[in-house]
């Protein structure tokens, strides 16, 4: 199990709703979400100006939720949510579920952009 004292962060989802009638996406309430652990995207670029050589990193955040101290489900409507934080605004772009023995829920991760 994981201990609680490391989800110290939270962060406000905004889940994607209907289209308007100019075809843009229209947000829901947004809701705050506490006790998670968010690992945000790193962003890296290395130029080594004697070689010719350029290497760029770039990995997406993602924020552990676990059901037991976090009472939410994650389902397909969370694609394209918009996630905040006290850092930046993110985009929801995938999601993965990690399931204990049987289709009891251990954690969700959700990965944004």
């Amino acid at each position: 199990m994981i201990d609680k004292r490391l989800l110290t962060d939270s962060v406000t989802i905004s889940l994607a709703g209907s289209k308007n009638e100019w075809g843009e996406v229209t947000y829901q309430d947004e809701f705050e979400l506490s006790n998670v652990r968010f690992d945000r995207r790193i962003v890296s670029k290395d130029n080594k100006t004697t070689n010719i050589h350029n290497s760029f990193r770039d990995k997406p955040g993602i924020i552990f939720i676990y059901p037991k101290f976090t009472p939410v489900t994650i389902t397909d409507e969370w694609l394209d949510a918009i996630v905040k934080d006290e850092y930046s605004t993110y985009r929801v772009v995938g999601y993965s579920v990690n399931k204990l023995y049987g289709d009891k829920v251990f954690s969700y991760e959700v990965e944004v952009v």
